[in-house]
């Protein structure tokens, strides 16, 4: 948490020029960053999931005046909701996945991918609302601002479950 003082700045700078005078959904999508692994932490939830939440929690609020704060490892992602929503979308300039591969596998700066996860995290906190999938970098948002509302996406999967999938993968795959 100190080394977030470093980037409160940017953070600051960033929600002021982008959040000030909305209501703003916070997303954090997890896509390709460890859910199709060998240490899954949770299944890998459908992009018309996240779009189904997020309609909902705009229709629930009676939202007109909105913005969505999106954070992913998967860049498609960020389009997929451009789309959906035309104006209505921003992110930071994290680095994210442009080919379906966990972005920490392809980045050639983890500091950068470091403090693209930070600031991504402390921007979540400063959101009206948090619709997340299961994550790490998303709970830790729920720390810095434990009053804002949650919407759970997905759960954690259980990492036993996890490795004896994988354990029984790796026999067939012994066995063919």
């Amino acid at each position: 948490v100190s080394q977030s003082r470093y980037y409160q700045q940017e953070i600051d700078h960033f929600a002021s020029e982008h959040f000030q005078d909305h209501f703003v959904i916070g997303v954090h999508y997890r896509g390709t960053d460890k859910v199709n692994s060998v240490h899954a932490e949770a299944t890998r939830t459908d992009y018309d999931k996240m779009l189904e939440n997020i309609s909902q929690q705009i229709a629930k609020q009676n939202l007109d005046d909105f913005r969505i704060f999106v954070a992913t490892d998967e860049d498609a992602f960020v389009h997929f909701l451009q789309e959906k929503f035309p104006g209505k979308v921003i992110a930071t300039n994290a680095a994210r996945s442009q080919d379906g591969k966990p972005v920490h596998m392809n980045n050639d700066s983890p500091y950068a991918s470091g403090k693209g996860a930070i600031v991504d995290a402390m921007l979540l906190a400063k959101t009206n609302l948090l619709i997340r999938t299961s994550s790490n970098l998303s709970l830790f948002s729920t720390f810095m601002n434990p009053t804002i509302p949650v919407v759970e996406v997905s759960k954690r999967t259980n990492t036993a479950q996890a490795t004896q999938r994988h354990d029984a993968a790796k026999k067939e795959e012994l066995s063919c």
